[in-house]
């Protein structure tokens, strides 16, 4: 069971473009066909691995056990169509760490920016004074979005993960 201020994140957020909806089981099969067709690009900076259906379904059960963690599909308000997610995983009491993914046919049409926008008033709301996420180095219209969107660079480091080796871009922004 959720706890804290986590629970308190815990509930759907609708804006303009899109709704932010808890993760769900409900919505596990349409989580996984949005995952392989944009999965080339996702594993280049987050590390899912879904080989079936199955792995997404425990994947989605593995963050309902942890009360460090909130996450959310993002659907197009217009055609109730998935076009990514949005999660984050307490770091401290005072600060969440970010990923979102936006499908490859969705990009640039503003879900992940007002997605992101809805998750920031969500955690602002819960208690947060900070959000910190990772950019793949080589992401430069990504590290233009953060900047844009108020984000400050923080530090570069190498991580090794698994059989990957990249640098990654912190990023943090006051609440």
């Amino acid at each position: 069971m959720k706890e804290g201020k986590i629970l308190k994140t815990v509930r759907s957020k609708r804006g303009r473009l899109v709704s932010l909806e808890p993760f769900s089981f409900d919505k596990c099969k349409e989580f996984y066909q949005l995952y392989l067709t944009s999965k080339s690009e996702w594993e280049k900076f987050l590390i899912l691995h879904f080989y079936n259906i199955d792995d997404a379904k425990k994947f989605i059960a593995q963050q309902y056990n942890n009360d460090k963690f909130t996450g959310y599909f993002v659907i197009n308000n217009a055609t109730q169509k998935m076009v990514g997610f949005i999660f984050g995983d307490e770091i401290s009491n005072h600060s969440i760490m970010r990923s979102r993914a936006t499908g490859c046919a969705y990009e640039r049409q503003g879900f992940g920016y007002e997605a992101t926008q809805l998750f920031e008033s969500l955690m602002k709301k819960a208690g947060y004074s900070s959000i910190t996420l990772s950019c793949d180095v080589e992401n430069r219209r990504s590290q233009e979005l953060l900047l844009r969107d108020g984000y400050l660079y923080e530090k570069t480091e190498h991580l090794q993960l698994g059989f990957m080796s990249m640098d990654f871009l912190f990023y943090s922004k006051q609440l």
